[in-house]
Parts: C-alpha cells; sequence; structure tokens
C-alpha cells in the first residue's frame, strides 16, 4: 500500500508541468547542497529543498556561474529560469528525480498516519486510516510536486507523534527522536512553528 502511494504520486509527473515552487525550490536545493550558499529562497524550509534536489546530485548539471548578477543578488526566479531551460539541463530528468524523492516523503507521511491509528485502535483503524491517507485528494495532489507542503505535513505529523509518545512514557530515546522531529519539522517550512500550541492541547 505504500509503494502504491509512491508510485501514484511520482506516476503523473511525465503529464505534469514545472509549478513555479517547483522552480524555485529545486535551484535553492541544488545550490545548497553544490555551494553551501543560502542566499536563495532562504525564507523557505531548507529541508525539503535539500530532500528534493538530493538525487540530482549524481547528475551533471550545469548551474549559472556564482558571477551572474542573478545570483550576486539572490533572484531565485531568475537563477532558476537559467538552471531549468537555458542551460540544456535535462528538465524532465531533474523533475522526475526531485519529484520521486518528495514523494517519499509522503510515503512516510503515510506511514505515520498507519502507525497512529494502529497504535490507538487496532489493525483495522490503522488499514482504514491507511486507506484514507493514500487516496486523500489533497496527498494525491501534493504527493508529487517538489514543495515544502507534504515534508511539513509528514514532519509535523512526526513530531505530534514523537511528543505523544514522550508524553505517554518519558524516555531518552522518545525524547532524542521529539527533538528531531520537532527540528525537522520547523526545517520543513516556516509555518512549522504551528505545532508549539498543539503541543500544549496534547499536554
Amino acid at each position: 500500500a505504500l509503494g502504491l502511494s509512491w508510485v501514484m504520486a511520482v506516476s503523473v509527473s511525465p503529464r505534469m508541468g514545472v509549478t513555479a515552487d517547483e522552480v524555485v525550490h529545486l535551484t535553492g536545493g541544488y545550490s545548497y547542497w553544490k555551494f553551501n550558499d543560502y542566499r536563495l529562497h532562504p525564507e523557505n524550509g531548507t529541508l525539503p529543498m535539500r530532500i528534493a534536489a538530493l538525487p540530482l546530485l549524481g547528475m551533471d548539471l550545469k548551474f549559472p556561474p556564482l558571477t551572474d548578477p542573478d545570483w550576486v543578488n539572490s533572484k531565485v526566479n531568475l537563477v532558476g529560469e537559467k538552471f531549468f531551460y537555458q542551460l540544456g539541463n535535462p528538465l524532465d530528468e531533474m523533475l522526475w528525480r526531485g519529484r520521486a524523492a518528495i514523494a517519499l516523503v509522503g510515503v512516510f507521511a503515510c506511514w505515520l498516519t498507519w502507525r497512529w491509528a494502529r497504535g490507538l485502535y487496532g489493525r483495522a483503524a490503522g488499514a482504514l486510516a491507511l486507506a484514507l491517507v493514500i487516496f486523500c485528494p489533497a496527498m494525491l495532489a501534493h504527493g508529487g510536486l517538489i514543495t515544502s507542503d507534504m515534508a511539513m505535513t509528514a514532519f509535523a505529523l512526526a513530531s505530534l507523534s514523537a511528543v505523544w509518545l514522550l508524553l505517554l512514557r518519558g524516555s531518552w530515546p522518545r525524547l532524542l527522536a521529539a527533538i528531531f522531529a520537532c527540528g525537522a519539522c520547523f526545517l520543513a517550512k516556516m509555518s512549522g512553528s504551528i505545532v508549539v500550541p498543539l503541543f500544549g492541547v496534547l499536554l
């Protein structure tokens, strides 16, 4: 079932055009890995951008020179346009790899949904929750796009799950899991801080 969610997310890639967010996310994430420079799109969470761009590191891609005025002035849309369309890079392959990586994050969100429901209410509830999340229209729409939405969903759910388990029975491993999950959530998107008041509700 989890494999099905990944296949459905990436299967639409050859038929789906490029979204504006994907240009800036993939360009920014690639520049983070290659140059350790965060001037492009720093207002977005860096984690999903890095996840999406990681499979691109094995490709022989051309990137605008670091003397380019658009790079110097942090014009991510203009740098992205050159990276995507003007340097002869294989756009279809870049998109497929980035979308496939983000789809794995969506699989993680589906697994968390199944695990939490199963732990609370048993196998039947877990199976029902898994079916609902896999075929959820929002998950289907965003699961195969290089944006921060799927990462925010997955890591917010992970942080809530980890804190919930920590509150039920405290231990060092559970504390470390909660710390890492919350850190990932905050790195996924600026709005990741929304989990903080939710922790109060759990408490």
